[in-house]
This record gives structure tokens, C-alpha cells and sequence, in this order.
């Protein structure tokens, strides 16, 4: 294991203020199931990122600050976040990604504590 796992936390959390997009492809046509879910939970985030494992290669999940500009976004290849702007963009070398990594990096995340910032490897710019 690369990194120290997240804390167990409650089973039912809501993210206030923050956004959870679902993005899964349905077709290589560019055709998207997309949910917007505000104020999730963090089974809500638990339950995307569940999908998202079973999803397309064009699947993604976002989880946002959409007043800021801050988000962290994830498909089946990347783990990124961007801190407000394009110029503090980041993202997670693939080597470093397992699924319960993305998952614990997004709850932490999402609980805006600094164990996705301390435990994740990040390198600037875009992964893709």
C-alpha cells in the first residue's frame, strides 16, 4: 500500500456547498447518463464512484466547488484537481492509482480535510 488509508467516517455525510457530477458514457458517440447531485453525501460520492468503475472508458465523476473553481475529477485512468485556476491545475501519475485511493482521496476531498493533499502523489499541469 502507497499510502496511509482514510479514518473510517460516518456512514451518511452531506458535502454542503459542493457539487457531484456523473458523467457515464452510454455509447462512443459521446452520449452521457449524466446526474448532478447537490450537497452530496458521502454514500452519494461512494455510490458514483461505484458506477463509475463499471462504466465506459469516457466515463468521468467531478466533485466541485462551483462558486470557486476548485474541483477533483476522476474516469478510469486519472485522478485530478484543479485549485481555482487553469495555472494550479494537478493531477495523480497512474502508476499511484488504485480505486481505493480515488475513493478515499475524493471523501477527503469532499470533507476538506488535507489527507488527499498529504497521502496522494501530485504532479502540476494535466494528465491527460
Amino acid at each position: 500500500m502507497l499510502f496511509k488509508p482514510l479514518q473510517m467516517r460516518s456512514r451518511y455525510k452531506k458535502y454542503w456547498g459542493k457539487v457531484l457530477d456523473v458523467n457515464i458514457a452510454v455509447d462512443k458517440l459521446e452520449r452521457y447518463l449524466r446526474w448532478r447531485i447537490p450537497d452530496p453525501s458521502n454514500e452519494d460520492v461512494a455510490r458514483a464512484l461505484r458506477i463509475l468503475q463499471k462504466g465506459d472508458l469516457w466515463s468521468y465523476v467531478i466533485l466541485s466547488k462551483p462558486e470557486d473553481g476548485y474541483y477533483m475529477q476522476t474516469d478510469v485512468f486519472a485522478l485530478e484537481y484543479r485549485n481555482g485556476s487553469d495555472d494550479e491545475h494537478y493531477f495523480c501519475p497512474p502508476e499511484y492509482l488504485t480505486s481505493e485511493l480515488v475513493s478515499d482521496a475524493f471523501l477527503s476531498y469532499a470533507e476538506e480535510n488535507t489527507w488527499w493533499q498529504e497521502q496522494v502523489t501530485w504532479k502540476k499541469g494535466y494528465g491527460i
